[in-house]
């Protein structure tokens, strides 16, 4: 309605990693330590300000990205991405 803007989250949520729905804003939650990260599907009511955890996944090399709500929010869609690796490599006398 044109009053000054809030911050709900209080951590970065990648712009197709969140989806509004009429009891809150699902979004995924990433936590990095040393030697990987954990995520979560979390759940914020914007009536008390709480944060639910929904699902939590421990054991994934997979990176989550993206995230779909059903309508009756009775099912949630996410997409994992493998790894990715790189070589980097010297190549002497390349023609």
């Amino acid at each position: 309605n044109g009053g000054q803007e809030t911050r709900v989250i209080d951590r970065k949520v990648n712009c197709f990693n969140w989806k509004v729905m009429r009891e809150g804003i699902y979004f995924l939650s990433f936590t990095y330590f040393p030697g990987g990260e954990r995520w979560s599907i979390e759940l914020l009511s914007p009536e008390s300000g709480k944060v639910t955890q929904i699902f939590r996944q421990t054991n994934s090399a997979n990176h989550p990205e993206g995230l779909a709500v059903s309508p009756d929010s009775r099912w949630i869609l996410y997409n994992e991405l493998p790894p990715t690796e790189a070589d980097i490599m010297l190549v002497e006398n390349f023609r």
